[in-house]
């Protein structure tokens, strides 16, 4: 997660390291939208790593949760999107060693049946909700016990502003349905 777990609204998005559609969510949009943020929101990502498409996905998104064991995910994140034309395994291992990864832990977490779980998971959830393409994202308001009761649901290439429009509504809904707030 990014941004205030407190925030009354949450941006879920699912997404492929591999997608251009979601790259330019990661490089362009996301980056402006967390300056726009101001406390109102906090951003989930989840993985959908679509591999029928994009064969090296599910290997970035291992990387990407083998980064976040050594609490550098964003980082990871980041570059995965910038470098998501070459993501064999030299490349993913050459990221790690650039945001100073313990070499051997990442190796190692690259091949963990566990971290694969997790990801299969993700991928199972999406599936759940009838999500099949990237970037995916649901919009909804933080319950206060970790679950998001969503509100919108839209995907592909949409500008920040679209984002911003989006939050403001759901956070206007719940105020006009919750006196007070």
């Amino acid at each position: 997660m990014r941004g205030d777990p407190a925030a009354p609204v949450a941006v879920i998005v699912y997404s492929d390291f591999q997608c251009p559609f979601s790259a330019r969510f990661a490089t362009q949009v996301q980056p402006r939208l967390e300056e726009l943020a101001d406390g109102k929101l906090f951003l989930a990502f989840r993985h959908l790593p679509l591999e029928t498409l994009h064969p090296a996905a599910f290997r970035a998104a291992t990387a990407a949760e083998c980064a976040r064991e050594q609490d550098k995910f964003w980082e990871m994140h980041d570059l995965l999107f910038e470098h998501r034309q070459s993501l064999e395994d030299s490349k993913l291992l050459e990221l790690a060693d650039g945001i100073g990864l313990d070499p051997k832990k990442f190796a190692g977490c690259l091949d963990d049946v566990e971290v694969n779980q997790t990801l299969r998971r993700d991928v199972q959830k999406a599936g759940s909700y009838l999500i099949n393409g990237t970037p995916t994202f649901l919009v909804g308001l933080s319950t206060g016990d970790g679950n998001v009761e969503v509100k919108r649901r839209f995907s592909g290439a949409v500008p920040v502003e679209f984002i911003q429009r989006v939050v403001d509504e759901v956070l206007a809904a719940s105020s006009e349905r919750t006196p007070g707030m």
